[in-house]
């Protein structure tokens, strides 16, 4: 549609010409309206010939857009320009309409972007999220060739925080550059459109424009809004520099109470990570006596929940026996001086003793006021040493059910257990270009993380053996969840790999790539070793059963492995394959072994629910001596992935076969000699 037809509507247009034909022009005249490109509009009165007409242009903001032409008497020129002055005027009177529409649609859209902006900026509360958020808000108001970036300048050198547009992040950027440290320290925004013009920038210009915005949310800048645009790109203009200005003020704030909500965040985690990792229990009251804070020791000490306690008089808390305690509270509170009690003895709410040291430290206000005591209590019982030593070896959850029961079954007994052996490969060969000193601390960085994992899903350190790690899930408690929380600690821990060799990878050290294997069955538990030196462990033939499967992912080029005990004790689902009936070293049952695929990408692991059906098929079709079949569903997989060294195996199985038929009795189980 031309400019014209979207000033000259048709349904104002026509009537019109209607009109024009029927009371204005004469039996020998006639008009044509034609847009810029010379097609015609609208026609009234006689045919207008090619040449020898008379033209009066039509302007649309000082440009011409169409003309109207006129086949007139000499009595009819009059009649032409009145007709062409009502179009002109229809035009001008549509124009001026659409100018209004556009300034109030661009009001609108200014306030419609201040209230997102007032939003998006509020709501967040790191830095970087308000940095993010900000140049996203900015974007939207430039034209498409600008490139723009926001610096955090909090700390020794400026952080590039968010950039869109190609902005030049691999640029660093010099804050002694004496345009940028103008802008800086003036916290006012400026506007530079040819670069290369201007003395205060050192070097060869990025850019031919360039808008910089600064964000003060103190007496100092904390961000900075930098936008170019290349040589032959529109300048910026006044609009631009109030629209960054605007969007950078609002930021300011935001950023500020981001820094806050920073700042007073990282105490409390810090404070909450104290309380929480002291092994000594804390309790805070306030003036009346009232528990505000208690951590997970003293709860433990007490023999309560921390919900128990909280927002409890502690004389409520306490057993009726204790008045020792809630008289040297009351001391401290007024004398406002500390107290110390070794050795006392404490009656807990179910009348049991413990022994510990309560430390005492009055609590003032910035003021110097007072405004409670700070109760510190120290463990000094049996089962606070028992914990020290256990909790090396087991999650809390797991040594407080040890302490809550009946310790008998150390002494040995039957259960099933679900038992995880993880191996770093060729870590010897590894270790011979490292110093003692590197290689232990290399293998303590590797094994802090896997123990976390095993004990956030529910484990047991059984053992470190040289640089592999066995783990037990089901002892000493036994769980419905123990195979499922194998199964996921193996998975994590592939996944918690990735992250730890990219750091690796960063330090300019070899990657570490492990093994795991997974079994499931009834095993011997209890404290084994001499009067002198025992420890707690399981024995049995599934403990040998999981170390070979552990050893099996070398021959199938696989991470996780697992058995079909282990398959059949599962609740939840896992992304698997099951790969080979095996008998492995000291054995003589075969068994099924399982795959599991769900630490793999789709990157990494492409077409995964495809390639599980057509291996799947491909087993099936083996084990009943349809190598060809067999042959074509491998080759599939190989097709997709070529690295999947289990098809390949099948493969080579597959060709040998079908070349030479295996006997009768042929069960498809593979032997697997090595450890």
């Amino acid at each position: 549609m031309s400019e014209l037809s979207r000033h000259l509507k048709k349904k104002t247009l026509g009537p019109l010409m209607a009109q024009a034909e029927a009371c204005l022009l004469g039996p020998q005249e006639g008009v044509l309206l034609v847009d810029e490109t010379g097609r015609e509009m609208a026609r009234a009165g006689l045919a207008v010939p090619q040449a020898g007409y008379a033209v009066l242009p039509l302007v649309i903001d000082g440009r011409k857009r169409g003309e109207l032409r006129g086949v007139q008497s000499e009595a009819g020129a009059g009649r032409l320009k009145f007709l062409w002055r009502a179009l002109q005027a229809l035009i001008d009177s549509e124009h001026a309409r659409r100018a209004v529409s556009q300034e109030t649609l661009g009001q609108y859209h200014e306030l419609a972007l201040l209230q997102r902006a007032a939003i998006a900026l509020n709501e967040k509360l790191h830095p970087q999220r308000v940095a993010e958020a900000l140049l996203e808000l900015v974007r939207e108001t430039q034209s498409p060739e600008t490139a723009g970036g926001c610096y955090l300048l909090a700390g020794d050198a400026p952080v590039l925080a968010a950039s869109f547009g190609g902005f030049p992040a691999a640029e660093a950027l010099s804050l002694e550059v004496p345009l940028v440290r103008a802008v800086l320290a003036a916290r006012r925004p400026e506007i530079v459109n040819h670069l290369a013009g201007d003395a205060r920038w050192q070097g060869a210009p990025p850019c031919e424009h360039l808008l910089l915005a600064p964000v003060s949310a103190s007496e100092a800048a904390e961000a900075l809004v930098i936008l170019t645009r290349p040589r032959g790109a529109p300048e910026f203009q006044a609009s631009d520099l109030k629209g960054a200005a605007t969007l950078a003020s609002m930021a300011a704030g935001a950023l500020r109470n981001a820094r806050l909500f920073e700042e007073m965040f990282e105490i409390k985690n810090y404070t909450e990570g104290v309380l929480k990792s002291l092994s000594n229990g804390v309790i805070a009251l306030d003036r009346s006596g009232v528990v505000t804070k208690v951590n997970p020791a003293a709860a433990r000490i007490l023999g309560l929940q921390e919900a128990e306690i909280l927002d409890r008089p502690l004389a409520d808390v306490l057993h009726s026996d204790n008045r020792w305690l809630l008289d040297a509270v009351s001391t401290v509170r007024e004398t406002r001086r500390a107290d110390a009690h070794p050795e006392r003895e404490l009656r807990l709410p179910d009348r049991r003793p413990v022994n510990l040291n309560l430390l005492l430290e009055p609590l003032c206000d910035i003021d110097e006021q007072p405004m409670g005591v700070l109760l510190v209590l120290e463990d000094l019982t049996r089962e606070r040493r028992l914990r020290n030593t256990m909790s090396r070896f087991m999650t809390d959850q797991v040594v407080d059910q040890l302490l809550a029961g009946d310790d008998s079954f150390l002494g040995g007994k039957e259960q099933e257990v679900s038992i995880l052996f993880s191996d770093i490969r060729r870590f010897t060969s590894l270790s011979e270009h490292l110093s003692p000193v590197d290689a232990v601390g290399q293998l303590n960085e590797y094994f802090a993380g896997m123990v976390d994992i095993i004990f956030e899903h529910h484990g047991t350190l059984d053992k470190f053996i040289g640089d592999g790690i066995m783990a037990l899930f089901g002892a000493p408690f036994v769980s419905s969840g123990d195979a499922d929380n194998a199964v996921a600690a193996a998975v994590a821990m592939m996944e918690h790999l990735q992250t730890f060799n990219r750091s690796r990878a960063k330090q300019g050290l070899t990657p570490f790539n492990i093994g795991v294997g997974v079994n499931t069955g009834p095993v011997i538990v209890g404290n084994i070793g001499s009067p002198k030196r025992m420890d707690f462990t399981v024995i049995g033939d599934h403990v040998n059963l999981a170390a070979r499967l552990e050893s099996a992912n070398k021959f199938y080029g696989s991470k996780i492995l697992f058995s079909e005990h282990t398959r059949d004790a599962l609740r939840r689902s896992h992304a698997i394959r099951e790969l080979d009936k095996v008998r492995v070293m000291g054995r003589q049952q075969p068994v099924r072994i399982f795959e599991v695929l769900d630490h793999y990408t789709s990157a990494d692991f492409p077409q995964m629910g495809h390639i599980l059906r057509c291996f799947g098929e491909g087993v099936e079709a083996f084990r009943e001596r349809r190598f060809s079949e067999a042959a074509k569903a491998f080759g599939e997989v190989v097709r997709i992935k070529p690295d999947d060294k289990p098809a390949v195996i099948y493969l080579q199985r597959c060709l040998e076969y079908g070349e030479r038929e295996p006997p009768t009795n042929w069960d498809a189980v593979v032997d697997l000699a090595s450890k």
